[in-house]
Order: C-alpha cells, then sequence, then structure tokens
C-alpha cells in the first residue's frame, strides 16, 4: 500500500543481512519504457547489490517476460515494493504469468498505510529517541492532539517523510513534549519533506544506459571515500576498468 514505508522496511531488511557492506540500491519505475528495461537488465547483470525495486509492475506484459530471467537468476537481495497484492496485480492484468507465480513462492509481507499501523506511536517514539540523541534534546513525547493530526496527515513520502518530520520537530522544540507549535515542519518545511532517504540510493532507469552506469559508478565510490581500488572489488571489476570507464564520465 502507499504510504506504508515500503523502502524503509526494505533498507531494514538490507540491514540486517550478515554482510552489511554489500551496497543497496532503491529502483523506481514510473514508466515501463524500453529504456528503463534496458537499464533494469544491465543492472541486474551486475549483482553484488541489494535491490529495492518499487513499480516493476509498470513495465509492459513483453518487457516483464524480458527481465524474468534475470531476476531468477540474480545472485543478491532481491525486494519489490507493489502498491496493491499480487492476487490483484495480476487480476488486473498487470503482473506476468511466471512472474506471479515465481513471486508467490517467496516471502510475502502485507505492509498496511503508515496511518492505520498499530505502532504508529511507537514508530514515532523510536524518531524522538534517535533525533533527541542527535540534537541535544529530551523530547518524552507527543501532545495527543498533535499526535492526533499526525496520524491524520497524508504522508506522500510515507516513513521517510513522517522520520523527517519528527527530526525537524524535535530540533526546533524547547520543552519535553511536542506542541502544535513545532507542527510547522509537517506543513512549511518543503526541504525536510522532500529529503531524501537515509542510506538508500535512487537510480533512475529513465536515462541512457550510459549515465545510469554512471550513476552506479558513482554511489559506489561515495560508500568507498573514493577509494577506487576497493570500489572496483565491489562492483566485480579490476581497477584498470573501473579507471577507463571514470575516464569516460569525464
Amino acid at each position: 500500500n502507499k504510504g506504508s514505508g515500503k523502502s524503509v522496511y526494505a533498507h531494514a531488511i538490507h540491514k540486517g543481512r550478515e554482510n552489511k557492506d554489500i551496497p543497496f540500491f532503491e529502483v523506481h519505475i514510473h514508466r515501463g519504457t524500453g529504456n528503463a528495461c534496458a537499464g533494469m537488465k544491465d543492472l541486474l547483470s551486475r549483482a553484488g547489490a541489494s535491490l529495492y525495486i518499487a513499480g516493476f509492475e509498470h513495465f509492459p506484459m513483453p518487457e516483464q517476460q524480458e527481465l524474468a530471467p534475470y531476476l531468477e537468476s540474480y545472485g543478491s537481495m532481491l525486494i519489490f515494493g507493489f502498491d496493491d497484492s499480487l492476487k490483484a496485480l495480476f487480476d488486473q492484468g498487470r503482473l506476468d504469468a511466471k512472474l506471479y507465480h515465481w513471486l508467490r513462492k517467496k516471502s510475502v509481507i502485507s505492509v498496511p498505510p503508515l496511518k492505520e499501523m498499530e505502532d504508529f506511536d511507537a514508530i514515532i517514539r523510536s524518531f524522538i529517541v534517535k533525533y533527541n540523541e542527535k540534537y541535544g534534546k529530551q523530547v518524552v513525547a507527543v501532545r495527543p492532539e498533535v499526535l492526533e493530526t499526525l496520524r491524520k496527515h497524508h504522508w506522500q513520502r510515507d516513513m521517510i517523510e513522517l522520520k523527517s518530520v519528527i527530526g525537524e520537530m524535535v530540533r526546533v522544540s524547547e520543552g519535553e513534549y511536542l506542541e502544535e507549535g513545532e507542527l510547522t515542519a509537517l506543513y512549511e518545511n518543503a526541504a525536510v519533506r522532500n529529503e531524501k532517504s537515509a542510506g538508500a540510493k535512487t537510480i533512475n532507469l529513465n536515462q541512457p544506459l550510459k549515465h545510469i552506469v554512471n550513476d552506479i559508478l558513482r554511489i559506489v565510490l561515495e560508500e568507498e571515500n573514493m577509494n577506487q581500488s576497493r570500489a572496483a572489488e565491489r562492483l566485480g571489476i579490476n581497477r584498470t576498468t573501473l579507471w577507463s570507464k571514470l575516464k569516460e564520465k569525464s
């Protein structure tokens, strides 16, 4: 479901794996174009990273069938995010039959919308603890009326946006409770609402293949503090090949 924080759950699953050095990429498919399909195939051919794929159902059937072997043979963790159940997508003709049956054999987690989560209060408390430590504050709770406002809000960027808003509210707070005055962060701070997910790197597949490869190189290099030897090792290529690709970029 939309607004349920699926990407946050996906990142948590990745963080819980034994080898935490494996990179984590988010891939959001808004239009299943031929170029996006080519980029997806290139990404799946490389392996070595946990992939969170959202919006796979936007690919037309021929592209889904073309990508199926790449998905099935991928050597690292794959996590899919759908805005509807697998059965509903299949019944609507938006998911290939072979992929539908393949996905049904995997672990499927149904995540309710953020506002319907029973542990909504606990999620907010966990964010308060995080940002108390970051900003040196001693916020203990949220006023009931403020909590109700947060619960009823339409979260366009689900849990990522909620986390950002709570962080801003804690940062500007002056007492032990988050008051109505701090809700400015919810309505006026667009920069906070558009903050990128910490720890997740998004790759735009609707661009030329060369640019997709460049994005992957940039992300891995940044994570390795621009150390080309370590980046090449993670990408499964030698340092000379990496240097050649970097030279092509410049």
